[in-house]
Order: structure tokens, then C-alpha cells, then sequence
């Protein structure tokens, strides 16, 4: 076993490698946890609600539009 593979396993073990932390937004969730492993994922929703909410209004003419 290399030096740097059992330096890795005995980092793991003690706790002491990096975190693994990814970001996404929306329905982007599946495919971050998928792509590589993580230890944590953040999501930001507000963005799409903001719109999902703008559009709404906008439809029957009563929104202001998109800021």
C-alpha cells in the first residue's frame, strides 16, 4: 500500500481529512449527491420560489414582472 493511500485511510479514520461540502439549487440535489461523494450538500430553493411566485402574478396581468 502506498505511503499516501495509508496516509489518506488513517486521516479518515482519525477524523481529521477535509469535509466534502457541495452547493446546489433547486432540483439539482440528486445529481450533486451522484457526481462525486460528499459529506454535506446545501440548497438554496428562494431563487426558484421567487420566480415560481413572479410568474404567477405576472400570468393574469397583476404582478409587476421580474426584478
Amino acid at each position: 500500500m502506498s505511503s499516501t493511500l495509508k496516509d489518506q485511510r488513517l486521516r479518515d479514520e482519525q477524523g481529521t481529512r477535509p469535509v466534502r461540502i457541495a452547493n446546489c439549487s433547486g432540483g439539482q440535489m440528486r445529481k450533486q449527491a451522484t457526481l462525486d461523494p460528499v459529506d454535506f450538500i446545501t440548497g438554496d430553493w428562494l431563487a426558484q420560489n421567487n420566480l415560481a411566485q413572479e410568474q404567477a402574478a405576472i400570468a393574469p396581468g397583476t404582478g409587476e414582472g421580474f426584478k
